[in-house]
């Protein structure tokens, strides 16, 4: 990583940890400086090459790096970026890696200043461990990681974050603010919040039947194993992500009422029918797998030189599924560029050809 020579995480836990493990990992690696409120948490990241400097304060932590990572609790991201906002250089790029996404990215591009680049991001990846013990280089290889560029994204900024989140083998996709809020209150959130009132719920059981979770199996287990998260950090997304968490739960209570009808009327074939659609559904969601260099696939276009274009260009693609596997940015005159994408299948750059010709570019595909 030859444009970024130094990358400061502040929170050096699983997330902050595993990022700081899988960077140091890149050939041409560039320095990694962390910091945590605990010292010792910042020496055991030292111990387990998570990065290369222990910093007791945020100012000696940031000062001159290219990109700065927030690896914090949610409820704390806009604190950390206004108290290192006014330590970091000219041109910094900062992102945080928060579940919840539109008031942090809304709040946050509502002070800093133009010179300093944030941009929100989400790994859409984790454990329900937590902390530098059980951080990972391989935590994001193959995992989605999603960006969430807004119409003021610096292109050359996103493009230097997205490189260097590609190069530790994250698959990254854009999506804006607002829907990857309401994506993960149905996806991550409210599952959580349904694996906590099973867990209560038996407890409750327990408590009357003496040992029941004695007799725990697997599907209980497996259903419930994010209720063993830190409940600190699910009260932040709860708070933050209020609106579209409440609306999911609401959907669920009412999922819930048709449920106890087709159960109390013992309507089997709608039961069935209900059973066979999450199976299928579910047997068909995506697995991590390696990458096929045959299906990579190239989209070049030209694009105008102004703000906005490059969080346009991948938020077209993102809202179809599609991440880019790499961004070049070729200037040709001072208005113009030469824009190359590379995206994998010939589906996928079929479909992305035809939703930005729509928006008005002209796409050529190439192998």
């Amino acid at each position: 990583m030859r444009s970024v020579n130094k990358v400061a995480i502040i929170g050096v836990g699983l997330i902050g940890g595993s990022l700081g493990l899988a960077i140091k990992k890149l050939s041409d690696a560039p320095q990694v400086y962390g910091y945590s409120l605990s010292e010792s948490t910042t020496e055991k990241a030292v111990k387990r090459g998570a990065i290369d400097v222990a910093c007791r304060n945020i100012g000696d932590c940031v000062k001159e790096a290219d990109i700065i990572f927030v690896a914090t609790p949610v409820g704390k991201i806009v604190d950390v970026v206004k108290e290192l906002s006014s330590k970091v250089k000219d041109g910094a790029i900062i992102s945080d890696v928060g579940s919840t996404k539109s008031s942090v990215v809304k709040t946050i591009e509502g002070f800093l200043p133009k010179y300093i680049h944030f941009i929100g991001g989400h790994p859409v990846t984790g454990s329900e461990n937590d902390g530098i013990d059980y951080a990972s280089e391989t935590l994001f290889r193959n995992f989605y990681y999603v960006l969430t560029p807004t119409a003021s994204t610096d292109s050359n900024a996103f493009k230097v974050l997205h490189s260097l989140l590609t190069s530790i083998g994250a698959n990254v996709i854009a999506v804006s603010a607002d829907k990857h809020d309401q994506i993960l209150a149905t996806l991550s959130h409210l599952p959580h919040m349904v694996a906590a009132l099973l867990v209560n719920m038996a407890s409750k059981q327990v408590a009357e039947k003496q040992n029941w979770l004695l007799l725990a199996a697997g599907g209980f287990r497996d259903t419930t194993r994010i209720a063993a998260s830190k409940p600190a950090i699910w009260l932040d997304i709860c708070l933050e992500n209020k609106q579209a968490l409440v609306e999911n739960l609401r959907e669920f209570e009412k999922a819930l009422k048709e449920m106890i009808v087709l159960i109390e009327d013992g309507d089997t074939q709608k039961l069935h029918q209900v059973l066979t659609k999450a199976r299928d559904t579910r047997l068909n969601l995506p697995v991590a797998g390696k990458k096929d260099l045959s299906q990579m696939r190239q989209l070049m276009l030209m694009v105008s030189d102004k703000p906005g274009v490059i969080s346009e260009i991948s938020l077209t693609l993102g809202s179809l599924g599609i991440n880019i596997e790499d961004i070049e940015i070729v200037p040709i005159t001072e208005t113009t560029g030469f824009l190359r994408l590379t995206v994998s299948g010939e589906k996928q750059a079929a479909a992305a050809q035809a939703a930005l010709q729509k928006k008005g570019y002209s796409v050529e595909i190439k192998q």
